[in-house]
């Protein structure tokens, strides 16, 4: 792994965090942005994704949401049930 030297906020000088997108436009897309929202400061880490790979992320995130809300409700079972037998759930 090279190093990469810190982003700062083109405003407030501060050391911006790496953050990992997951909107639909953007799924899996690293960008920098200052901590204080108010500054608007934001810089891609990442060059954009393919739309082969926006879909994918997308299906993926959207499977393991459907994943998380089976286990998290009452009727889980159930659900689980069904996404193993599709083949859908994942670990």
């Amino acid at each position: 792994m090279e190093y990469e030297p810190a982003v700062f906020c083109g405003r407030c000088g501060r050391k911006a965090p790496r953050w990992i997108s997951w909107s639909v436009a953007n799924p899996g897309r690293r960008y920098y942005s200052c901590v204080e929202a108010q500054h608007g400061f934001i810089q891609w880490h990442d060059d954009p994704t393919s739309p082969f790979l926006r879909v994918l992320l997308g299906d993926l995130r959207d499977r393991k949401t459907t994943e998380q809300t089976a286990r998290d409700s009452g009727a889980g079972a159930s659900i689980r049930d069904n996404l193993v037998r599709k083949g859908l759930m994942l670990n």
